[in-house]
């Protein structure tokens, strides 16, 4: 089974770790380790602090996405991602780039449109990964950060046959998906 790689894309202060906290229950913004599930035992890496606000070099990428692929009981990625273009951290489409080159995740993309404090993301941010094997998403970041993780785990879990340990969200009315 592919693993998920989940990218929260937005900008400065978009509420991105907020939903990342809310999806994940990581303890803190710049959260980047395993959070395992107590039921389950299943687990997930999570960078809540994006690698463009807490450097991450490339090698820690690509060792990053090694471990996960190599361990069994880990679901995936979920990652906080600035969209800023950047000449010395790691940029969206290179990040981006990496994971489609493992061919070990299945990856989508939710973008905060708009942020929580600030104004609609300009189209061309979501563009910018039109040539990549990504499935965009919007999410409302002027919602509550719950109902984005909802809406996350909505997606996220439609392609997995729900079992005894995974049991779909629901998701409030008015929900913003595209």
């Amino acid at each position: 089974m592919m693993k998920q790689f989940i990218a929260i894309i937005g900008e400065a202060k978009s509420g991105k770790s907020t939903i990342i906290r809310s999806l994940t229950g990581c303890p803190t913004k710049d959260y980047r380790d395993f959070i395992r599930d107590g039921f389950s035992n299943e687990s997930l890496y999570v960078v809540c602090g994006s690698p463009q606000e807490q450097s991450m070099s490339l090698e820690d990428l690509k060792a990053l996405l090694n471990v996960v692929c190599q361990d069994s009981s880990c679901r995936g990625i979920v990652m906080a991602i600035q969209p800023k273009l950047t000449r010395s951290r790691l940029s969206m489409e290179k990040i981006l780039q990496e994971v489609a080159v493992t061919e070990s995740f299945q990856t989508r993309a939710f973008f905060v449109n708009p942020g929580r404090v600030s104004g609609p993301a300009d189209s061309s941010v979501i563009s910018r990964v039109n040539d990549l094997v990504v499935q965009p998403y919007i999410l409302d970041g002027r919602r509550f950060a719950i109902i984005n993780a909802e809406a996350v785990n909505r997606v996220t879990l439609r392609e997995r046959p729900l079992s005894e340990n995974v049991r779909a969200s629901t998701v409030a009315a008015g929900l913003t998906l595209s």
